[in-house]
């Protein structure tokens, strides 16, 4: 993509790479210590080549841009195999993790998300996006997991489900759960992504809240083997 379709506007908030980490003693890997690439403000259209009116404002917000960067900062490692994203809607966060790794693959519930996402402009990697749930979970296996939003309005249950699934696909993956907040939710959001790291019974290695949003990071030391 040219220079020519991209828009432009210095970033509008700090990137915290060390804010609200865990203690030293629990991190089990280094955290990059910085984004090598500044954030570039696209429109729809930029990113999907045709007009695409409905996604143009979600593409102009500048908390939606500070949550993509953070996620994309607190990332422990700097390249990865293959990623899997639980949640990814139109695919926004989509082109950035591709960068940063040789596969990917998106899940959504949403039919006209995925459909969307699936217009996008990608020209790097090797990129899918599946409509489904947690049962439609490739076997992998996948050295990264993003979870965008994906556990909210899950039962206990479900959860517990759904890291027995991570278990199997995604064994020694870092996991990164990305939540959207409400202003002066009493859990910061956190509750279910702990639910999620307790199932899995992989530590914490970094936390961050943002403007709402929350991002827990968390990796496992050992765990099952893969799928055959």
């Amino acid at each position: 993509m040219t220079a020519a379709l991209m828009r432009s506007r210095p970033f509008p908030f700090p990137i915290d790479h060390t804010a609200a980490t865990a203690p030293c003693d629990c991190l089990s890997r280094p955290i990059p210590d910085a984004l090598e690439t500044p954030m570039t403000l696209m429109t729809a259209e930029d990113m999907y080549g045709q007009p695409v009116a409905s996604l143009d404002l979600f593409f102009r917000s500048d908390e939606r841009r500070a949550r993509d960067a953070q996620t994309l900062a607190l990332l422990p490692r700097q390249h990865y195999d293959a990623v899997l994203e639980l949640g990814c809607g139109t695919g926004g966060l989509a082109r950035l993790l591709a960068l940063r790794a040789d596969g990917y693959i998106g899940i959504d519930a949403g039919a006209e998300a995925v459909a969307n996402a699936r217009l996008l402009r990608m020209p790097f990697g090797d990129v899918q996006f599946l409509q489904g749930d947690a049962g439609q979970i490739p076997r992998g296996p996948f050295d990264l997991v993003v979870v965008s939003d994906w556990l909210a309005g899950m039962s206990p249950d479900e959860i517990s489900a759904l890291a027995l699934r991570l278990g199997q696909v995604a064994p020694e993956a870092d996991v990164v759960c990305v939540s959207d907040i409400a202003p002066g939710e009493d859990t910061g959001g956190s509750r279910a992504p702990a639910l999620l790291a307790r199932a899995l019974g992989w530590p914490l290695t970094a936390s961050h809240v943002g403007r709402g949003f929350r991002i827990d990071v968390f990796g496992a030391a050992e765990g099952p083997a893969p799928l055959d």
